[in-house]
């Protein structure tokens, strides 16, 4: 069985794409917020809806091949 390691920059590669997925599901976020007019009390509800929908993009994108 061969082994396999992650080297410096593929690990640097996946910080940075879960960085980039966070900023992305922050981004949805504030844009779910302004669009039900800057209404409290559902941030966790706004959050969970922009992290579905960020993956289920990247998902997509994943099954067609164009990531």
């Amino acid at each position: 069985m061969r082994e396999t390691r992650t080297t410096k920059h593929e690990g640097l590669n996946h910080w940075l794409m879960l960085d980039l997925i966070e900023r992305t599901i922050r981004l949805r976020t504030q844009r779910l917020y302004e669009e039900r007019g800057h209404a409290e009390g559902r941030a966790l509800e706004d959050w969970l809806k922009a992290e579905s929908e960020v993956l289920r993009t990247l998902a997509e994108a994943e099954i067609l091949g164009t990531r």
